[in-house]
């Protein structure tokens, strides 16, 4: 099954995290929803917050890949209810990323975003005596769900037509698709990545980017 791998710096004309040396590749499959996902957030709203993190299962997690997969597929739907209620100002619509991944020396890992309306709402802190906000509701769900913990990374506020902003949180995101730590082509049944799928509040509106060279983009899950 063919794989699409850039090293350029630039996707659709959005910068992403290929290293300074260009020796990072990156899966475009996973870039393009990462992409379309954000995209897709902006038509319904003006100004978004993007909370990029990593689940750890805990040391003692002996199932297998299918199984962790489906404890983070409950951990998002377990959020997204959460934060439709009107305690977290009605979310209805949020937009997310996992990407599996396992290192040599480390159990399998998750690199993960949730994007959802910017609100007054507060994001939460990252505290010595633990999380607040959206990171403690993050950390609490996870825990009690798998025993494992969250690792927060980055939180980004993108506003409607601003590139830089919208630059700057993709390029983050980009690294969780790096080609480094994936088991793509090995022959197993579990699936690598899965992305919410949020459509366009109208399918006119235009690109976040425009003029970008489209690329040939291929599913590569393994259902």
């Amino acid at each position: 099954m063919t794989k699409h791998i850039t090293y350029k710096a630039k996707y659709k004309d959005l910068p992403i995290n290929t290293g300074k040396f260009k020796k990072l590749g990156v899966y475009t499959d996973i870039l393009k929803p990462v992409y379309d996902q954000l995209h897709s957030l902006l038509t319904h709203h003006s100004r978004i917050s993007v909370f990029a993190f990593n689940l750890h299962l805990p040391v003692t997690y002996i199932s297998g890949p299918s199984s962790s997969n489906q404890l983070v597929t409950e951990f998002f739907k377990q959020i997204k209810e959460q934060l439709a209620k009107s305690q977290w100002q009605n979310h209805k619509k949020a937009i997310h990323l996992w990407v599996r991944e396992v290192g040599e020396t480390e159990k399998g890992h998750y690199h993960c975003f949730i994007g959802l309306k910017q609100t007054m709402l507060r994001p939460g802190g990252i505290k010595d005596d633990g999380y607040t906000g959206i990171w403690k509701l993050l950390q609490s769900h996870w825990k009690e769900l798998s025993g494992g913990y969250v690792t927060p990374t980055k939180y980004h506020t993108v506003n409607r037509g601003n590139l830089i902003e919208l630059g700057e949180a993709f390029k983050h995101l980009s690294y969780a698709a790096k080609i480094r730590d994936k088991d793509f082509g090995t022959g197993e049944t579990h699936k690598r990545f899965s992305t919410s799928r949020v459509r366009p509040k109208d399918s006119r509106a235009p690109s976040p980017v425009a003029d970008y060279e489209q690329e040939p983009i291929q599913d590569i899950l393994v259902a």
